[in-house]
């Protein structure tokens, strides 16, 4: 299956757990030559036709920039086949859109760990959504 992927795509919250993730896609973009796109989603506010908290959506869609090009750099050794994609929205559904929109093979994220003691409501995380919903194959990294 890996030796197939040509497209990666790993969803980024910019938390230490990011490394991880960071470097398996390394490691398995080295290995088969797949592409990878480092992803993140901004969620507006509710009410989005409030000037300040538009002024303030931007400023994080801002910084996350910053963000996803520091992550990238950290992926550097494998040259032009590394590209930044930061989105506004719910954050599965852009996920997942941009996962179906662009022939991705794999995506690989963090999640945490559920257990039978795991309350219900907090089962399943934006990773279960996700993998529950992507087009594609799923490498979840539990911390």
């Amino acid at each position: 299956m890996l030796n197939d992927t040509k497209h990666i795509l790993v969803p980024l919250d910019f938390t230490d757990r990011n490394d991880q993730v960071l470097a398996s896609a390394h490691d398995i973009a080295e290995k088969t030559g797949a592409r990878v796109t480092l992803i993140h989603v901004v969620e507006p506010m509710a009410d989005s036709d409030d000037e300040t908290l538009q002024a303030f959506t931007t400023r994080l869609t801002e910084e996350a920039e910053q963000h996803l090009q520091k992550r990238a750099d950290k992926l550097a050794d494998l040259g032009s086949s590394v590209a930044c994609e930061n989105r506004v929205g719910k954050r599965h559904s852009e996920i997942v859109s941009f996962a179906m929109e662009n022939d991705v093979d794999l995506i690989i994220m963090n999640s945490h760990r559920v257990t039978a003691a795991t309350e219900p409501q907090n089962a399943f995380s934006l990773s279960h959504q996700i993998a529950l919903m992507a087009p594609c194959a799923i490498l979840m990294l539990k911390s």
